[in-house]
C-alpha cells in the first residue's frame, strides 16, 4: 500500500477511535469488569458459538445447489418436471431471507435488546417447523413459500444477533472474528452438499426436510444457550422509552444516511455486483457440471471445493483487511475472479478444469462478504450510526444481489446439449454475465481509492 493510502487510512481510524464505530472499546474502558475484547475465553466461546450458527444455517443456504440438481436430474423428486426458474425460486428466497432479516429486525432488537435471546430462540423453531410443513405434500409453490421464504427468512433472524454482538466482542481484530465467523457458511457448505446428496438419495425429498428440521432444533438450540452480548443489557434512557412507546418507529429496519454519500453508495455497490456474481456461480456450478455427463457425487464435489475454498478465503481476507486498507485487495480479487470466470469456467468442459476452478475462485471470491466489516467500520468513523446497523445494512445489498444475480442467470441459462469450445451447453451467456459483473466490481472498488482520499482531506 502506498504512503498516500497509509495517511488515507490514519485519517480515517482516527476519525473511527472518536466517533461511534468502537462502543466496545470505551464501555472496556469504562466498565473494568467487563470480559476484554479481542482476546479471552469469552470472546472466542462467543466466536465459536456464531461460526456454529453459521454452519448450521448459512452453510445449509449455500449447499441449495444439491437441492436444485436434485430437482432437475431424479425423476423421484416431487418437483421433477418443474421450471428451473420456479426451483431456482426456493434458493433465491432462502439467500435473500439471510441476507435480509438482520437488516430487517435490526431496529426492533436493538430498541428491545431484552427480548433478544427469546426472540432467536422462537425464530429457530419457526424455521424448523417451516421445513416439516414443506415436508407434506411438497410442489414448487410449497417448497418456495415454506422452505425457501419462511425458513430462510426465519433462520436468519434467528443468527441476527451474532452480527449485532460481534461489535461488543472484537474491535481490533474485527474483520479477523467476521472472518472466522464466516468460515462456518464454507464449512456448512463443503459438508452439506455430501450430507443432502446422500440423504436425497437414500431417503427423498420430504425426509430429508424433517432431518434437516431435527439437526436445526438440536445444535441450534444448543449454540443458543452459549450466545450472549459482552455489554450487559441497560434500563433504557428516556429516549428509549420514547421510541419503545412508538411501537412503528421502534420495529421499522434502520437506515444509516452516511450510505447516500458518494463513498457509501459506490462500496455498496461494488460489494453488490461481486455478490450477485458470486452466487450466480454457486447456484449453478452443480447443474453445469452435471451436464456435462458427470455424476451426481462429482458435481456435488465441485460445489464443495468452492465452498471449502471460500472457507480458506473467509479467514485470509479477514486478517488482511485488520492490517492493511481493504479496497486496493478487493479490487485485485474481483479483476482476477473475472478473468476466472471468462477463462477456467468458460473453457472448462471436464471434471479436472471444473475443480481447478473452483478452489481458485472459492480463494478468490469466496470471503469477499468479510469486506463488510471494514466497509462498515470505515463509513461508522464517518457518520452517526454505529457498525451493526451499517454492516445489516451493507448485508442487505448483498442480499438483494443474490436475489438478482442467480434469477437473471436463470434465464440466461439454457441448458442445451450442444457442446462449444467456450461456454458449451447453454452456459455461454451466464459466463459473460458473471464476468461483467466482476469487472464491474472491480472498477467500482477502484472508484473507492480516490473518494476516500477526499473524505480524509476534507476531515482533517
Amino acid at each position: 500500500m502506498s504512503t498516500s493510502d497509509d495517511e488515507v487510512q490514519a485519517q480515517l481510524e482516527l476519525r473511527s477511535v472518536r466517533g461511534r464505530d468502537t462502543p466496545s472499546l470505551r464501555e472496556s474502558i469504562e466498565e473494568p469488569n467487563l470480559p476484554p475484547t479481542d482476546s479471552g475465553w469469552q470472546a472466542w466461546t462467543f466466536l465459536a458459538t456464531a461460526t456454529t450458527m453459521e454452519t448450521l444455517i448459512w452453510g445449509m443456504g449455500n449447499a441449495y445447489g444439491t437441492f436444485q440438481e436434485y430437482h432437475e436430474r431424479s425423476p423421484d423428486s416431487p418437483l421433477y418436471g418443474s421450471s428451473r426458474a420456479s426451483i431456482t425460486a426456493t434458493g433465491t428466497l432462502i439467500a435473500g431471507g439471510l441476507f435480509f432479516s438482520p437488516w430487517l429486525f435490526n431496529g426492533f432488537l436493538s430498541s428491545y435488546p431484552h427480548l433478544v435471546k427469546r426472540f432467536s430462540l422462537a425464530c429457530l423453531a419457526l424455521s424448523a417447523v417451516s421445513l416439516v410443513a414443506a415436508s407434506f405434500k411438497p410442489t414448487a409453490m410449497r417448497a418456495a413459500a415454506l422452505q425457501g421464504f419462511l425458513s430462510g427468512w426465519a433462520g436468519g433472524a434467528y443468527y441476527t444477533p451474532c452480527m449485532i454482538w460481534l461489535p461488543q466482542w472484537f474491535v481490533a481484530r474485527r474483520s479477523l472474528a467476521t472472518g472466522i465467523m464466516f468460515v462456518g457458511s464454507g464449512i456448512g457448505g463443503v459438508v452439506w452438499p455430501f450430507a443432502l446428496d446422500a440423504l436425497l438419495s437414500r431417503t427423498g425429498f420430504s425426509a430429508t426436510l424433517r432431518i434437516l428440521a431435527l439437526i436445526q432444533v438440536l445444535v441450534g438450540g444448543l449454540a443458543w444457550t452459549f450466545q450472549k452480548p459482552r455489554l450487559p443489557v441497560v434500563a433504557p434512557d428516556a429516549r428509549q422509552r420514547r421510541r419503545r412507546r412508538n411501537v412503528v418507529a421502534g420495529v421499522l429496519p434502520r437506515h444509516a444516511t452516511v450510505l447516500h454519500s458518494p463513498l457509501g453508495l459506490v462500496n455498496g455497490a461494488f460489494l453488490f455486483f461481486q455478490g450477485a456474481a458470486y452466487w450466480s456461480v454457486s447456484f449453478y456450478i452443480a447443474p453445469y457440471a452435471a451436464s456435462l455427463g458427470l455424476s451426481s457425487t462429482a458435481s456435488t464435489g465441485v460445489l464443495s471445493c468452492l465452498n471449502a475454498a471460500s472457507a480458506v478465503s473467509f479467514v485470509v481476507i479477514g486478517q488482511l483487511c485488520d492490517a492493511w486498507q481493504f479496497s486496493p485487495l478487493a479490487l485485485s480479487l474481483s479483476a482476477v475472479g473475472s478473468a476466472l470466470v471468462g477463462l477456467l469456467l468458460g473453457f472448462g468442459q471436464s471434471l479436472a478444469p471444473l475443480l481447478a476452478f473452483a478452489i481458485l475462485f472459492g480463494l478468490a471470491n469466496g470471503g469477499y462478504p468479510t469486506f463488510l466489516a471494514p466497509a462498515a467500520k470505515e463509513m461508522a468513523a464517518l457518520g452517526s450510526s454505529d457498525h451493526s446497523t451499517i454492516f445489516v445494512e451493507y448485508l442487505a445489498w448483498r442480499g438483494a444481489a443474490t436475489v438478482t444475480g442467480p434469477l437473471i442467470s436463470a434465464g440466461l441459462y439454457q441448458r442445451s446439449s450442444q457442446r462449444a469450445v467456450w461456454g458449451s451447453y447453454g452456459l455461454a451467456p451466464v459466463v459473460i454475465f458473471v464476468t461483467t459483473l466482476l469487472a464491474a466490481s472491480a472498477g467500482l472498488a477502484a472508484l473507492t481509492l480516490p473518494l476516500r482520499r477526499r473524505v480524509a482531506s476534507s476531515h482533517r
